[in-house]
């Protein structure tokens, strides 16, 4: 909101990413810069790893059609 320089708003965007070069990070910063009004005030970067043992299941049972 570029008529409330004052108001600090929160973003948050989750996609996946390269660590530490973070390509698809730094293509949407600069297109913020380039065509949005706003200025970004922080930027903060979270990881998690995409398999681990809790986003793991055992198949409890199998089946067979026909």
């Amino acid at each position: 909101m570029s008529g409330h320089p004052s108001l600090l708003q929160f973003f948050l965007w989750q996609k996946l990413d390269l660590a530490l070069e973070y390509p698809v990070l730094t293509k949407f910063l600069v297109f913020w810069e380039a065509e949005l009004d706003g200025k970004i005030h922080s930027v903060r970067v979270a990881h998690k790893g995409l398999v681990s043992p809790a986003a793991l299941r055992m198949a409890t049972e199998a089946g067979r059609l026909h």
